[in-house]
């Protein structure tokens, strides 16, 4: 991959152009989704769907905001939450349905972690496992089998909304705290490229050593 990153300063906000990814996709996704709500807001409807993610081998929500057509498709920017988060926090707290209208963009915000996989440890903390995947794809044992989050958002999930919606080829990747750090991947700058990271912030040594089967210190 080689995204796109834009500078943080001001109210710019980071993005990662996903043309790349999507470009060459080769995943298998079951690409059926069900409608659990939606609601009319800003002219535009917020609604929620369920589906069963190959990826992460359980079943997944994501929560998007649709504008209002325009007779062109919409652009997508894909958000990322952070830690103890799900689908529902970016779309119902943070007020965007407004500027995402008057933009004509469509939002789509996944849930941060798998979910249901009865996975020792991984409901015992805040900062790990449920809620907390770390848009990583896991290589411990343990996790292996169902935190694949980086395929999933990197693959999986872009061809699912590119199945059920009628979406642009625009798309761009942002996100806070844990999916800004992680989802806009400076993650592997620092924990590639920053040894005092990994070796002194908590956050960093649980991701290398309980989703990683390798610690990446360099």
């Amino acid at each position: 991959l080689a995204p796109t990153v834009m500078s943080l300063c001001g109210r710019k906000a980071v993005g990662v152009c996903m043309n790349q990814v999507l470009c060459r996709l080769s995943v298998r996704c079951s690409s059926t989704v069900t409608l659990s709500s939606r609601n009319k807001t800003f002219g535009g409807y917020t609604e929620r769907y369920r589906h069963y993610s190959d990826s992460l081998k359980c079943e997944m929500g994501f929560a998007v905001f649709k504008p209002t057509e325009t007779g062109s498709p919409p652009p997508v920017v894909y958000w990322l939450s952070g830690l103890t988060c799900d689908d529902t926090n970016f779309i119902f707290k943070a007020g965007a349905q407004q500027h995402l209208q008057d933009a004509g963009l469509m939002a789509v915000c996944p849930d941060t972690s798998p979910r249901g996989c009865d996975i020792e440890g991984e409901d015992d903390a805040y900062d790990f496992g449920s809620g907390a995947g770390f848009y990583l794809n896991a290589t411990t044992p343990l996790y292996k089998e169902n935190y694949q989050m980086f395929s999933y958002i990197s693959e999986e999930l872009p061809e699912v909304i590119k199945q059920n919606f009628d979406t642009s080829n625009k798309q761009s990747i942002m996100g806070h705290s844990m999916g800004l750090v992680c989802g806009g991947f400076l993650v592997y700058v620092y924990m590639y490229l920053c040894r005092s990271y990994q070796e002194n912030v908590p956050f960093f040594r649980v991701i290398s050593t309980r989703l990683l089967k390798k610690a990446l210190l360099v």
